[in-house]
């Protein structure tokens, strides 16, 4: 055990949690973009967030095995591929939390409630 991070607890909660978090930093970053700036991302801009977001998440899976000390118990191979289908279900989870289904719905409650706001403020 190292830092305080027990590896038999990490192997027990992180299996689909990983994915939901995920999942959940992506609806809500991309619901703080649409509340800004009232619009979807342009293509590029969602190629460029879904790559940054997983290679962060790549870069904190492989910091949780050096500190959880079970990355020098499996052979560098199983590192690899462990590694290897993070960055798969990290791309998945992103660019599923970033796709233009939960940006068009949100998109258009926000519209709404600006239109609702405006209309309000000359009666």
């Amino acid at each position: 055990m190292v830092l305080g991070i027990d590896p038999s607890r990490l192997e027990k909660s992180g299996r689909g949690i990983q994915f939901a978090i995920q999942l959940f930093a992506a609806f809500v970053t991309y619901f703080v973009f649409i509340k800004r700036h009232a619009r979807l991302f342009t293509r590029t801009e969602f190629w460029k967030m879904v790559g940054f977001s997983s290679l962060i998440e790549m870069g904190f899976g492989m910091a949780v095995l050096l500190l959880s000390g079970s990355f020098r118990a499996i052979p560098l191979q199983m590192s690899v591929q462990i590694v290897m289908i993070g960055g798969i279900v990290a791309f998945l989870a992103t660019s599923l939390g970033y796709s233009n289904r939960f940006g068009n719905t949100t998109l258009k409650a926000d519209l709404v409630r600006r239109a609702k706001m405006d209309s309000e403020t000359f009666r």
